[in-house]
């Protein structure tokens, strides 16, 4: 049988993002009768909920010191499992780990933004927008895949986008807020805070911390900014099935993390956020191709920006079906299947 051990962690100070493009890998894998294990810290039970179903086993390392010293224990799980492929995906993982990896097995590394000099990988993929201009480095005649083609998206991303070309002037305007799960209650408060200074009526779904404490705060800090407003808020902790959200929304308020493929193969106009380096590139780059509008950095001008550029893009349907279909353009769904194909030589 064909295997793949997965090495990816997901904690507080790394969040979701690399954990999800590691498992929609695992599921694709799956579906073609390979058989996956995953290792790695999940510390919260949103993570711990996403790996259900979608491996066949998860060995949890306790904590993110056991997590960095994991080298040792995965050499032993490729020798006693021989596995066809290890995929790494995180940022603690340089090239002397990368290295040793290999020696061991074929290795799959996924990678943003050319953050090491050199690379030991079979296949080396990085999926994000703009990805092709960059200049990987691999040892040993491995191959990259790049760009938002081998964009590794869940299977309810296949199919199903949205067309927007219908007048939304028959009611409240529908928007999806997400800033992932790095976000502070601060920073998600300052985006709100723009959504309620607008005058047009709203109907807005806010993502949170999957935390009952990031919840409470969050409801409490609501309560001044939306009185008396003329808006629908509704928080909702992250969840596993996004799909039907994107869907569902008109227009989303968005920080520039890897949700944005997801946004974009669903047809979904963005206004993008940058909250860390790396977003930064990303959100230029949903611009350039009229996927998305960026609002560069979040700050304490923030509120203002959100309310007169979104204010100015609900007014114009034209625009805003021109946006999602940029997204539908360069984001397909099928990148998973693409990468499993690759590994796999078909």
């Amino acid at each position: 049988m064909r295997r793949l051990i997965v090495r990816t962690d997901a904690t507080d100070a790394v969040g979701l993002g690399h954990l999800t493009r590691s498992l929609a890998l695992a599921g694709e894998a799956r579906s073609i009768g390979c058989e996956v294990l995953g290792v790695g810290c999940l510390e919260s039970d949103a993570s711990r909920r996403a790996v259900d179903n979608v491996v066949d086993e998860w060995i949890d390392l306790p904590d993110r010191e056991a997590s960095h010293d994991s080298l040792t224990m995965l050499k032993l799980l490729i020798a006693e499992r021989n596995p066809s492929w290890v995929v790494v995906d995180g940022y603690d993982f340089g090239y002397d780990y990368l290295c040793s990896v290999q020696s061991e097995s074929k290795l799959l590394v996924i990678d943003d933004g050319a953050r090491l000099e050199n690379y030991c990988a079979d296949l080396l993929l990085d999926q994000n927008v703009g990805a092709e201009r960059r200049n990987y480095r691999l040892q040993g005649g491995g191959r990259v895949l790049l760009g938002a083609k081998y964009a590794l998206l869940r299977a309810q991303f296949k199919g199903g986008a949205k067309v927007r070309t219908a007048s939304l002037k028959a009611r409240s305007q529908r928007v999806l807020v997400s800033l992932g799960g790095l976000s502070e209650t601060g920073e998600l408060l300052l985006v709100l805070q723009g959504l309620a200074q607008m005058s047009t009526p709203l109907d807005i779904t806010c993502l949170t911390g999957a935390s009952s404490e990031t919840q409470a705060t969050i409801e409490k800090g609501v309560v001044s900014i939306f009185s008396g407003r003329p808006h629908n808020l509704k928080l909702v902790p992250y969840r596993d099935e996004m799909a039907s959200l994107m869907v569902w929304a008109d227009v989303a308020v968005s920080a520039a993390g890897s949700i944005c493929l997801e946004m974009a193969c669903k047809g979904l106009p963005m206004l993008l956020m940058v909250l860390a380096d790396n977003q930064a590139p990303i959100a230029a780059e949903f611009d350039r191709l009229g996927a998305g509008i960026s609002l560069g950095w979040l700050d304490n001008d923030t509120p203002d920006r959100v309310t007169r550029v979104l204010t100015e893009l609900l007014m114009d349907q034209q625009r805003l079906s021109l946006m999602g279909g940029g997204g539908l353009n360069y984001v397909d769904g099928a990148g998973a299947s693409r990468v499993v194909k690759e590994m796999m030589g078909e």
